[in-house]
């Protein structure tokens, strides 16, 4: 949105006098380099520089570019004799105005001034690798950062939102505490085939842990597996790069026939169980577990491939999600 100028300095009237056909000029600050001013707020027609003001000393609207560095501002009288000048006049004063900080890990410092607040008053917004955005306490000589609040993304859409370093979140420390909101949950949006018996990490259902080592966890994985053919199989297990995860599974095909094809295995290494196929439906399977967090940056993953490789292919399906939650 572009921003309405207004004079930096007031025009002395106690004289009496005023400025016919005063003339403003705007460059770039600092420079003799000219910026456009326009006359409306649409910044579709722009005035001719310098703007001049009318036998009454009135200057019509001007529209500043917030786009634009900020600008010059020169007052002369209509003799071109300079009255004052003034650099550094915001261009995106009185309005809104976008800021993009390119870079790696671009970041925002806030930095709270009020008279009041002494301690501790710095706040960080940052863009991560992966498009993670992280919210961090910082302390005043801003060697000590401390994450808080943490959201993940895949393209435009939120996949997951952790509440760091707390158990559950309060509105008023007064009120009793609200259900634990230090979890996060990936779920799949479409299906991801694979034609292979090389067991992988699903692209979707993936957490990165935030926290410190030692860190507690469970975690619940619902998938859904479907395949035109019965000779594949599928092999699968929740596993994690650097540590190791401990879980029970079970499921059946969804078919007609009670608990066809049930399955129940348990491991205590994260290592996935072939599961065969006597028919053609959807197979879901629920797993249950938990992990203790290697270090901050390991990925805790649904891992699963054919149990024999075939071109008939298997599919994770939508719908399918893992939930993790931080116990301790």
């Amino acid at each position: 949105m572009s921003s309405l100028f207004t004079l930096p300095k007031q025009i002395p009237l106690d004289s009496g006098v005023i400025m016919p056909g005063a003339k403003l000029t705007f460059t770039e600050t600092l420079t003799t380099t000219p910026q456009a001013v326009y006359q409306d707020a649409d910044l579709a027609t722009p005035h001719t520089i310098p703007v001049e003001a009318d036998a009454n000393g009135v200057f019509p609207q001007i529209f500043l570019d917030p786009s634009l560095p900020d600008y010059r501002v020169k007052l002369t009288t209509s003799a071109d004799v300079l009255v004052y000048q003034i650099d550094g006049f915001p261009s995106g004063i009185g309005g809104s105005r976008t800021i993009t900080v390119s870079s790696v890990n671009p970041y925002i410092l806030l930095d709270d001034t009020d008279s009041g607040v002494v301690n501790e008053a710095k706040v960080k917004i940052s863009a991560q690798g992966g498009g993670e955005f992280t919210i961090l306490l910082v302390s005043d000589d801003e060697a000590t950062e401390t994450a808080a609040f943490r959201i993940f993304r895949s393209g435009t859409t939120v996949t997951g939102v952790s509440l760091i370093g707390a158990r559950a979140l309060t509105s008023n420390p007064a009120e009793s505490e609200s259900p634990d909101l230090d979890s996060f949950i990936r779920r799949k949006t479409s299906g991801t085939s694979r034609t292979n018996n090389t067991v992988s990490s699903d692209p979707d259902l993936a957490y990165t842990f935030p926290t410190s080592p030692g860190s507690l966890y469970e975690f619940t994985a619902f998938l859904i597996f479907q395949c035109a053919s019965t000779t594949p199989g599928t092999s699968f297990a929740v596993s994690c790069n650097g540590g190791t995860s401990r879980f029970a599974a079970n499921g059946s095909a969804n078919a007609a026939t009670a608990f066809a094809d049930a399955l129940n295995f348990a491991s205590a290494g994260g290592t996935a169980s072939g599961w065969t196929w006597t028919n053609t439906a959807d197979h879901i399977a629920s797993v249950h577990g938990q992990v203790v967090a290697p270090s901050a940056g390991n990925i805790l993953s649904v891992a699963w491939a054919q149990t024999t490789t075939n071109a008939s292919a298997l599919t994770l399906a939508a719908g399918s999600f893992l939930h993790v939650k931080r116990l301790a």
